[in-house]
């Protein structure tokens, strides 16, 4: 270790070192920089400017002299990458193996009422296929329930909780699904989990950072971990007293109709969706039936048009898997931008490069989703949100590198997905979609004007979570401290969520030991406030059209959509996000609108939620 830090500082300190920051090969881009360090596994600075880390493999390349000790801390990184892809894998085979080995087999109907028709559709049909030649309807069962099927939803809400009006049916299935990889048994993640965080600390050690969040912050626009845990500490001072209201509004509404004793985090889902059904009069499951999937992509596609002037249209047609590929076209240029290929019954929701942009390649996406079975395919809303989600990812894709991991700042990832989330509820995109796929009727307007106001119901609490997922991901990554047990491990997770998210721990949980977003790959760890961080940019710059709408009408809503894909949309790699945003939105992020559309408005505790938020210089600024 000593001996890595001082070939580390001699290079910096070298006379040949002015020379080889000089040094620009033909085309230098942060981007080329990016992929060879990442290739060779180095966190440090870039010499030509870029936040992202390519010092060692130039300095290693022109001084000659210090090559070999280069070469031994490359080894090293390398076998520390190599090590830590190998507990990605045993973190993944656990959790797969975890998920896959509950099974429910439900006979009694008093286990399963509440669940609506859709549902137990899908928990018969796991049963016929999970046992060959056995019989099993929606209406008389065997159901089969599990936690890898149609039954969970496209974020990860496992859905009977929400419908089964039998509190131990639901206790039984919050724990299976909560407490996978946790103490005990063959998948049990805990050590793999410590071995990972030990192992990135040790990378960021090797590279002269103090954490391995440090490390990866040099690619971020919030550019400190203290930049974060404040953005963070913001969000839960301001969400804390919506999601407390709503809490005491669901225990006063649960206790009228029969419930009895404290709400435990299984009652939750249930009691907002019984709450949300008797104060906005109307079911999810009816609206499905004006939720067809040809209709929504149709709206969605035309969205896109108006706004940024990008035609999408159908090409090649797999019948036997159902993918459509489709090609994404300039229509005011009147070129092609790229592709992708759109498979709606996939594994899960989420978007894959298949040909990245070259100097000779358009690139081409993979849009998977999982959406319910059956012809035609009814959606919920949840499936549409998560449809304009990934497309915006998609539509990235098709005008800059900047929204790759590999390339830019890392916390931009998910703005442009939340971005096109925020018009689902717009109100003239949701009447162009929601129309009954039999008989072409609209959704009735008293309908239609509840759906936002029924979406919002919980949204704020849903946030929180997030935001206790990103404090959590920090606290492990920002703060790990090299003795942690697993014991320990649960404890920061405990403290976190409730403190954070206000929740009441169940001593079987284990929600670090299937944070997969974290423990996958590096992709979100330390990051997963980019999630949050996104809805923040994204409803900021939802809420521009809004006023301009209210200005100027269709017209200035046109132009401010063009002026999104100039700048957010078409974000030039050269130059540092937030500049970028700033041109968009003539200032800085704030928090206000993100509030707003989550918890509709802010208490007295968020009241400098108008504060715009900043990581530039590695701070925030507040004014």
């Amino acid at each position: 270790s000593t001996r890595r830090r001082s070939a580390r500082a001699r290079v910096a300190a070298s006379p040949g070192m002015a020379a080889v920051g000089r040094w620009r090969p033909m085309g230098c881009t942060a981007a080329r920089c990016a992929r060879a360090c990442r290739h060779r596994g180095f966190l440090m600075k870039c010499v030509c400017g870029s936040p992202l880390v390519c010092f060692t493999l130039a300095a290693a390349q022109y001084i000659p002299a210090l090559t070999s000790e280069w070469e031994v801390v490359d080894r090293q990184s390398r076998r520390s990458r190599r090590a830590m892809d190998a507990l990605v894998s045993q973190f993944n085979e656990n959790l797969a193996l975890a998920t896959s080995d509950f099974e429910w087999v439900v006979r009694r109907d008093e286990d399963i009422a509440g669940l609506p028709h859709s549902l137990r559709e899908a928990a018969a049909r796991s049963y016929a296929q999970r046992f060959p030649g056995q019989w099993a309807t929606a209406a008389s069962g065997p159901w089969l329930l599990t936690l890898e099927s149609e039954l969970v939803d496209i974020v990860s809400k496992f859905l009977p909780l929400r419908y089964l009006d039998n509190a131990e049916a639901r206790e039984r299935l919050y724990l299976a699904f909560a407490s996978r990889c946790g103490e005990g048994g063959q998948a049990d993640n805990r050590a793999v989990v410590l071995r990972l965080l030990r192992a990135r600390q040790r990378l960021a050690d090797r590279e002269g950072f103090a954490s391995f969040a440090d490390a990866m912050m040099s690619k971020q626009m919030l550019a400190s971990t203290g930049a974060v845990d404040r953005l963070l500490l913001d969000l839960a001072s301001a969400l804390q007293p919506f999601v407390q209201e709503e809490f005491r509004m669901l225990e006063v509404f649960a206790a009228s109709r029969g419930h009895q004793g404290p709400l435990q985090p299984w009652d939750l889902d249930y009691w907002e969706q019984q709450y949300r059904e008797a104060a906005f009069n109307f079911d999810e499951e009816d609206l499905r039936e004006y939720l067809e999937l040809p209709r929504v992509l149709e709206a969605m596609f035309d969205l896109s048009f108006r706004l940024f002037g990008v035609e999408v249209r159908p090409t090649e047609m797999h019948e036997a898997s159902g993918q459509q590929l489709y090609e994404v076209i300039d229509a005011e240029a009147g070129k092609a931008l790229g592709s992708f290929i759109f498979d709606p019954h996939g594994e899960d929701a989420s978007t894959m490069t298949l040909i990245p942009r070259g100097p000779s390649s358009l690139p081409r996406e993979m849009l998977s989703m999982k959406l319910p079975d059956g012809e035609p395919c009814l959606l919920r809303l949840k499936d549409v949100e998560a449809l304009f989600h990934e497309f915006g990812h998609v539509l990235a894709a098709m005008f800059t590198e900047r929204y790759e991991f590999s390339e830019v700042e890392r916390d931009n990832i998910e703005i442009v997905s939340h971005f096109m989330e925020c018009w689902m509820y717009h109100e003239p995109t949701l009447r162009a979609y929601a129309v009954h796929h039999r008989t072409g009727e609209p959704l009735p307007p008293e309908v239609l004007a509840q759906i936002a106001p029924a979406a919002r119901l919980g949204s704020a609490r849903l946030l929180l979570w997030y935001v206790a997922r990103a404090a959590l991901d920090m606290e492990l990554h920002a703060r790990f401290p090299g003795n942690l047990t697993e014991a320990g491990l649960l404890d920061i997770e405990r403290r976190i969520l409730t403190t954070v998210a206000g929740v009441r721990p169940h001593g079987a949980e284990c929600w670090t030991c299937i944070f997969d977003h974290i423990f996958d790959g590096d992709a979100y760890a330390a990051n997963e406030y980019a999630y949050v961080w996104g809805q923040v940019l994204a409803w900021d710059a939802f809420s521009a059209f809004e006023e301009a709408a209210a200005l100027v009408g269709p017209a200035g809503v046109e132009a401010l959509g063009r002026q999104f894909r100039r700048t957010v949309l078409g974000a030039d790699v050269s130059r540092p996000f937030l500049d970028v945003y700033h041109e968009f939105r003539g200032r800085d992020p704030a928090i206000a609108a993100c509030l707003r559309y989550k918890a509709g408005g802010s208490p007295s505790s968020a009241s400098d939620a108008r504060t715009p938020v900043s990581g530039r210089d590695g701070a925030e600024q507040k004014k």
